[in-house]
């Protein structure tokens, strides 16, 4: 079989509202439907287009600016996630509501991946042109929805960035569903921070915040490419057979972790799992107009109610089915984290886990974003103050994560057995810090004419 064709294609949701998308108004749901046909979906030229506008407490648009007024000022989004914030699940379907991939906790999922992926140059570049309040600072991305902008995502799934054509005839999927559940206003909104040049933060945060601010999603659209098969092809796609493909998948847990020493077990239920990773943020900064939901800072103690004492992590384990696995010792990352260095050990195994360090090639982690040092270093061996208005804010990529299988790829079985994490920092027992967890494994899909299964 030989393609011989790409078509342009476009869709719209099936469920438009009078008025926009918008949680504050009652339409959170947005749904999408690929029809059957002869033809290869190709998955990762799948992009969410609209128009994205902010609206301040009692109507009208922001104006984020480094001071002005607080009923107006300090509205915005987390900008190195940018308008995909909104986007709190995503699952994926066929046309028989066979489940094929569910993505909760979607915006933080991109927390992580995002800035690990990409270096602030593209954060600044190339992802402003689809994702306009995209930016490695903040101020930048709030100043960019001052304005309705229009935007054009990709959704980040496992399955839509397998690599592989998908096939949507009745030898395949037979269509697809695409719905996606928009998060709360008071999760997605936030203030955004400015740094002078020492590095001190002024957060700029609207008020009164009791009030609230919604954002609102209009003139939706998806568009893809679609790959047309030989004649040979479409009639092999016509009819029904038996086929399967393998893709990975991306599932999220979540757990919560307030004692100095502790350990979080779960069930995985997957039996080619690739990586995990773990993400951080105190618990009462979630669905906080007043705090940023996606923050991907270290574990913090409360103190007076504003978590702003970091709990340092010790010693980190990654376990499986009791036994130290895939690394048979703990990562002892103390001393680092006292002295202000960076935390090698845990900070290259959670990238790894993100995406392999063998191909990694741009990255907003640095020394300025975990550590706060925005110096250079001569040939004299003495440091030189760096512009802190030209570089990325000093907000650190903080994560646990490793990779299980970094050279076959093949996965690791965690259908009957359980992955644990132990953790042992300076938490105080006293302060709960909400624990993300993003699993990425292999599924097998198979298809005949009795329908589809899918394999974990």
């Amino acid at each position: 079989m030989n393609i011989t064709g790409v078509e342009k294609a476009e869709i719209f949701p099936l469920n438009p509202p009078s008025d926009g998308y918008s949680f504050k108004k009652g339409f959170p749901i947005i749904q999408f439907q690929i029809a059957n046909q002869d033809k290869y979906l190709n998955a990762s030229s799948v992009r969410l287009n609209g128009k994205f506008k902010l609206q301040k407490p009692g109507g009208g648009q922001p104006t984020n600016l480094s001071g002005g007024d607080p009923s107006s000022n300090g509205i915005a989004l987390n900008s190195r996630v940018g308008i995909p914030s909104c986007i709190q699940q995503i699952t994926l379907a066929t046309q028989s509501n066979q489940t094929l991939e569910v993505v909760r906790g979607y915006g933080r999922y991109l927390a992580s991946v995002v800035p690990t992926t990409h270096s602030q140059s593209d954060m600044d570049s190339v992802l402003t042109q689809g994702n306009p309040a995209s930016a490695s600072r903040g101020f930048v991305g709030a100043h960019s929805v001052n304005n309705e902008v229009s935007f054009s995502i990709p959704l980040r799934t496992g399955l839509l960035n397998s690599g592989q054509p998908i096939p949507l005839g009745n030898n395949g999927l037979r269509g697809m569903l695409i719905n996606l559940e928009l998060a709360p206003d008071s999760h997605v909104i936030s203030g955004y921070s400015t740094f002078d040049e020492t590095g001190v933060e002024t957060k700029q945060l609207f008020s009164p915040i009791a009030t609230g601010a919604f954002y609102e999603l209009s003139e939706l659209s998806m568009t893809y490419d679609l790959l047309i098969p030989d004649e040979s092809g479409r009639q092999m796609m016509s009819s029904p057979a038996t086929g399967q493909f393998v893709y990975n998948s991306i599932s999220q847990l979540y757990g919560v972790l307030n004692s100095s020493d502790q350990t979080q077990n779960y069930n995985l239920g997957t039996s080619n799992t690739l990586s995990v990773f773990h993400s951080f943020i105190p618990t009462t900064f979630i669905n906080n107009y007043s705090q940023d939901g996606f923050s991907t800072g270290r574990l913090a103690n409360s103190n007076g109610g504003q978590f702003d004492a970091d709990a340092v992590v010790k010693r980190v384990s990654y376990i499986r089915g009791g036994t130290r696995f895939p690394l048979d010792y703990s990562l002892e990352v103390e001393e680092e984290a006292l002295q202000a260095r960076p935390q090698t050990q845990l900070e290259t195994k959670f990238m790894d886990a993100i995406k392999p360090l063998s191909s990694a090639n741009h990255s907003l982690i640095s020394l300025q974003t975990q550590n706060s040092v925005p110096d250079k270093i001569g040939f004299e061996q003495t440091p030189t103050p760096e512009k802190s208005a030209t570089l990325a804010d000093p907000k650190p990529v903080f994560g646990c994560g490793v990779n299980f299988d970094p050279l076959t790829r093949v996965g690791v079985d965690f259908k009957n057995t359980n992955y644990g994490i132990r953790i042992e920092s300076g938490l105080d027992g006293a302060s709960p810090n909400s624990i993300f967890t993003y699993v990425v494994a292999k599924n097998t899909l198979t298809y005949s004419p009795n329908g589809i299964m899918v394999s974990t």
